[in-house]
């Protein structure tokens, strides 16, 4: 019995090493599957995959920061935490996506919902993004949104935050005045655009970030809504306004999915 138990206990180990890579490799290839979107919450029907729901969101403008050509035939508002993990995630899937459309297809606005509760450093990171903008515009604030992700992400890490000096260093290594920066995180007027978007989050039906909501010039047509209920079976996971024009859905969505969703408005 004795001699026997060694090698016993080698098929164990070497049986659970290989479990545990296909368990890891199912976890990978989940992470990539439509069972990421987090759904609508409370606000849906958990009974339906699209929900008919008040989207009170206030109108894309120019003061929002728009990446791709203002007025495209569809447009994601991504209200968003910079501190959220799922939210930095999503940030590269989005970016892809948005870049993979012809110019006047597909266009993104990202707008802040920081979730301080669980979030220390969201506002602050928030609140550093529009103080670039103030200096570089939309193409200023992309940049720096970009770069403090990257560092956010890399601070999470060793279960850090980004400091203010590094923000301030980060800031003079795109060209913006540092003096004039630092000012601007001290003002009341970033904060208090922060806190706005993050209330018009709420009203608009947002429970968690990243919230997502699709923009179209025409009502989804009900070959699109059953094509959209075809490819994301999962009940209670998409929100409809009333005219039809808003598709609102929660997580971290993949590129494919961002896509998918497109051009089932854009009827390709």
């Amino acid at each position: 019995m004795d001699s026997t138990t060694p090698t016993n206990n080698n098929y164990i180990i070497a049986g659970a090493i290989i479990i545990a890579g296909i368990l890891i490799a199912l976890g990978i290839f989940a992470s990539n599957t439509p069972v990421d979107l987090q759904g609508t919450g409370e606000n849906g029907d958990p009974t339906q995959v699209i929900s008919e729901a008040d989207i009170d969101m206030p109108a894309i403008s120019d003061q929002d920061h728009i990446r791709g050509t203002k007025g495209s035939k569809v447009t994601l508002v991504e209200y968003s935490d910079i501190q959220c993990p799922f939210c930095q995630q999503f940030h590269t899937q989005a970016k892809a996506a948005q870049a993979s459309f012809a110019p006047g297809e597909f266009a993104w606005v990202y707008r802040h919902f920081p979730l301080t509760s669980i979030h220390p450093h969201a506002t602050r990171y928030a609140v550093a993004t529009e103080c670039a903008a103030t200096q570089k515009g939309s193409a200023g604030f992309a940049l720096f949104l970009d770069e403090l992700i990257t560092k956010a992400e890399a601070a999470a890490e060793k279960q850090e935050g980004v400091t203010q000096a590094e923000i301030v260093a980060l800031a003079g290594q795109q060209g913006l005045d540092t003096t004039a920066f630092t000012s601007c995180l001290a003002s009341d007027a970033p904060i208090k655009l922060v806190a706005q978007q993050g209330s018009d989050a709420q009203k608009a039906g947002g429970t968690g970030t990243p919230y997502n909501i699709f923009v179209t010039e025409s009502a989804l047509t009900d070959e699109q809504k059953t094509a959209i209920e075809t490819a994301f079976p999962q009940p209670g996971l998409f929100l409809l306004s009333k005219d039809g024009k808003r598709l609102a859905v929660s997580g971290g969505i993949s590129q494919d999915q961002i896509a998918q969703i497109v051009n089932i408005m854009l009827g390709k």
